[in-house]
């Protein structure tokens, strides 16, 4: 009690455990133990039977080393957040609907007219927020604040609703012509150039179109 005074420790309580063992389980077989729970997820009774240890002694380093549970052998996942200043801020998702088969399809037995109607359909969600704000820093928000009960919009956002809703139209207003007058449904392709050959010519003539009495004009005077 003297010497543990006098060493500064006091009297608080210490381990009991003693300093060396005669028994203890080796340095290897701990390795082993854990490079099979870690590379091949064995159940502690597996690894006791292909290391000849007894179940107790895996259990405890398993418990010992924090690889009780299969679950800690793979990190939490991680779940993106989305959460802004105020509330009614808007998340970009896309969402595509994927067909249900019953049957193998047509790449594979060569068949085209297998029916699998009645079946419905699967939703995708994906939120490009992050790929937007990723490849444009700069990209604006361009959709219109929305008034709550206990939240009115105030004279500034109306008119910025409005300015909003200006551009958007501006912008929009080749799309229409492009889908209306051409009778063209989809307007956007990857990869082929063709396509995308006549998308450049569609957007020319749309631009002519836009244009057209301002030309008209020019061309009388």
């Amino acid at each position: 009690m003297v010497g543990r005074v006098r060493a500064s420790a006091g009297v608080q309580d210490r381990s009991s455990r003693p300093r060396r063992s005669a028994h203890a389980t080796g340095a290897a077989v701990v390795a082993a133990i854990v490079e099979l729970r870690r590379s091949r997820k064995l159940v502690a009774w597996q690894i006791a039977l292909g290391l000849d240890v007894p179940r107790s002694t895996v259990v405890r380093i398993l418990r010992r080393v924090g690889l009780h549970r299969l679950a800690l052998l793979e990190p939490p996942p991680v779940f993106q957040r989305y959460e802004f200043e105020r509330p009614g801020q808007l998340v970009h998702i896309d969402i595509k609907k994927l067909s249900k088969f019953e049957t193998q399809g047509h790449r594979i037995d060569g068949v085209r007219h297998n029916a699998n109607a009645g079946l419905g359909f699967d939703s995708a969600y994906r939120g490009n927020g992050d790929v937007i704000r990723h490849h444009a820093k700069h990209a604006r928000d361009f959709t219109n604040k929305r008034a709550y009960r206990n939240r009115p919009l105030t004279d500034g956002d109306r008119e910025t609703n409005r300015c909003k809703s200006s551009v958007r139209s501006y912008m929009e207003h080749a799309f229409g012509i492009i889908k209306g007058r051409f009778c063209f449904q989809k307007v956007r392709y990857r990869g082929i150039a063709k396509n995308l050959n006549r998308l450049h010519i569609l957007a020319a003539l749309t631009n002519l179109i836009i244009c057209k009495k301002r030309l008209l004009r020019l061309a009388a005077a």
